[in-house]
């Protein structure tokens, strides 16, 4: 492509995304979803607006180098001075290893957690592997020692939803069925070898169950932080970007859509203040693993089921 056409198409591209961030912030919603939603449509029109600068009066300066300079000062500045609204502000343009989505493993006391996202618990297993930190299960049964709320919701693998999903991410439909495997086989590892015969504190919940829903949103609750993540068109989640909610209305707004699909989800794996024994739906675990085995393979989903995870390839769907 020559130089001419490359920046014809980066031009194009950029005026997409200021008509797109207009239609957005236009768009007819509640009340409640205004200023998330006009939130996002100027976070295109930014994007779009600063690639238009960038590609119409700095990368004809003679220096590259001074260009990518002048650049980074030019979005730093608009970032910095973008309005924030009542409802979110972006914390991060992408979730993948955000530090903000981890303080709870070394938060004081018991903190309540809610994790939902696609393969939520496979993107936490990477992460924590990658901080040094040891498995998933390892983590989540330590901080269940001390008295943690843990709620942990991700997709069924069962569901007819998946192959739309896979290709609305950008994702083949096998890498999104093996991230979930991961999911599974983290919860038979946390409840065969730390829930299964152990004790824990009588404030210890842990509650994890799998969805038929098509949620657009990946979310993370930390007491009374929250951070949302948003699922587009030929994106990963991971490589999305995180917003923080700042006011309990907005709050409620997200916790109340994942309480109610919470709700009605499957109950996988259970471990109740008072009762004796974990629970695990042994039947439920090998009829999502029986649909796995239908397109993965037999092999395939045992290896991944049965492994660790240090030495699969990671797609992170979540």
């Amino acid at each position: 492509m020559s130089k001419r056409s490359g920046k014809t198409v980066r031009l194009l591209v950029s005026v997409a995304f200021v008509i797109v961030g207009g239609l957005i912030s236009d768009l007819n919603v509640a009340a409640f979803w205004k200023p998330i939603i006009q939130n996002l449509g100027l976070s295109f029109i930014v994007t779009g607006v600063v690639s238009i600068f960038y590609t119409t009066s700095i990368l004809h300066l003679e220096s590259e180098e001074e260009g990518d300079v002048v650049s980074e000062k030019v979005l730093e500045k608009l970032q910095n001075r973008l309005p924030i609204t009542n409802g979110i502000r972006m914390v991060t343009h992408a979730r993948k290893g955000a530090d903000a989505y981890y303080s709870w493993i070394t938060a004081p006391g018991n903190p309540d957690l809610f994790f939902a996202g696609r393969s939520v618990l496979h993107r936490i297993d990477y992460d924590m592997k990658q901080r040094g930190k040891g498995s998933a299960e390892k983590v989540i049964a330590a901080r269940l020692k001390a008295g943690a709320t843990i709620r942990v919701l991700f997709l069924d693998p069962r569901s007819c939803l998946i192959e739309r999903l896979a290709k609305e991410s950008g994702q083949m439909k096998e890498a999104m069925l093996s991230d979930i495997a991961n999911s599974l086989g983290i919860c038979q590892r946390l409840y065969a070898q730390f829930l299964k015969g152990h004790r824990f504190s009588s404030r210890s919940r842990l509650e994890i169950r799998v969805y038929d829903e098509t949620p657009y949103f990946a979310y993370h609750k930390q007491d009374d932080k929250v951070f949302v993540g948003f699922y587009f068109m030929s994106g990963l989640g991971q490589d999305s970007a995180a917003f923080e909610t700042l006011d309990s209305e907005t709050r409620k707004l997200f916790g109340d859509h994942f309480a109610t699909i919470f709700s009605s989800a499957s109950r996988l794996l259970e471990l109740i203040p008072h009762r004796a024994d974990p629970l695990m739906d042994l039947q439920l675990m090998e009829e999502m693993r029986t649909a796995l085995a239908e397109t993965l393979g037999e092999e395939r989903t045992a290896q991944i089921m049965g492994a660790s995870g240090d030495n699969l390839h990671n797609n992170h769907t979540v």
